[in-house]
């Protein structure tokens, strides 16, 4: 895990390295990350990670910070605020409690276990700022 501070007043945000393990595809800057929990061989537990694919799965990682590529390591964010998760609504409501969805991104909700974090901030073109807590 990676904690990061970037200047004093700066709130922390914690980080975990997971492998993008797609199929195929790369993995963008705000998509929902999930354990991927498959028995597949090669597969390794708490490091492999696939794009959210259904409402409230409890197997939440949490939000990618960066990209990326499949096959390869990457940041995933899993506490601390991020400005630009993606989400399935045009504006999710500041203050909602936020929850894994479909299409890699996040959606009101209150599912125990599948808690991605908090609406804090409206974004633009289906993005919000995220305080996540996935820990």
């Amino acid at each position: 895990m990676q904690t990061a501070r970037i200047k004093k007043n700066d709130p922390e945000v914690n980080y975990i390295v997971c492998r993008n393990s797609e199929a195929s595809t790369d993995m963008a800057d705000g998509e929902v990350v999930v354990y991927d929990v498959t028995t597949t061989a090669g597969r390794v537990w708490g490091l492999d990670v696939l794009k959210s694919t259904a409402t409230s799965q409890v197997t939440v990682a949490g939000v990618v910070s960066g990209a990326i590529k499949f096959g390869q390591l990457g940041r995933v964010q899993n506490f601390g605020f991020h400005p630009n998760v993606k989400t399935t609504v045009a504006a999710l409501a500041v203050n909602a409690v936020v929850n894994s969805d479909a299409a890699a991104a996040a959606v009101a909700g209150t599912v125990e276990g599948a808690l991605l974090g908090v609406c804090l901030k409206l974004g633009v073109a289906n993005r919000a700022g995220i305080l996540i807590k996935c820990m």
